[in-house]
């Protein structure tokens, strides 16, 4: 898995100015689109790297 797509969609989100009302309302459909792409992303990354199955054995220690 490379982290290429990962790391210019985390550049992007890093970029956004999150506490200027007027572009947030102008591009909250594209801002929110772009969050939900890194968190897929995010939980693939996840995935591939056993998080899920460490989350899981620590929880029932």
């Amino acid at each position: 898995m490379s982290s290429e797509p990962s790391r210019a969609a985390l550049e992007r989100l890093r970029t956004i100015t999150w506490d200027d009302l007027e572009p947030a309302f102008a591009h909250g459909r594209s801002r929110a689109l772009l969050m939900r792409e890194y968190m897929r992303r995010a939980a693939l990354w996840a995935r591939a790297c056993g998080a899920e199955e460490d989350r899981h054995v620590r929880a029932h220690s």
